[in-house]
């Protein structure tokens, strides 16, 4: 018994490029510098973290700066950064 040589055509194609988009939580809020003047700012939600610009803080609150090292960790408490 013999056999005929089969050829196979198989053609790869990468996945259609899908437009990707991601949703940002953020509000707008009501915050009281030093002197209990209120400011509208802008926030990003963010149940991992809180930080606040120094632009905020130290000239629009007029809020007083110390220096302060921190650590940040991300992901299953991976450090990945100090601050």
């Amino acid at each position: 018994m013999s056999y005929a040589p089969v050829r196979a055509n198989h053609q790869s194609r990468p996945p259609p490029k899908l437009p990707t988009s991601v949703l940002l939580v953020t509000a707008r809020v009501r915050v009281a510098d030093r002197f209990g003047v209120y400011h509208i700012a802008r926030v990003l939600v963010d149940q991992g973290s809180s930080l606040v610009s120094e632009s905020l803080s130290s000239q629009r609150l007029r809020l007083a700066l110390r220096p302060l090292s921190v650590t940040i960790y991300g992901v299953n408490e991976v450090q990945t950064g100090v601050s």
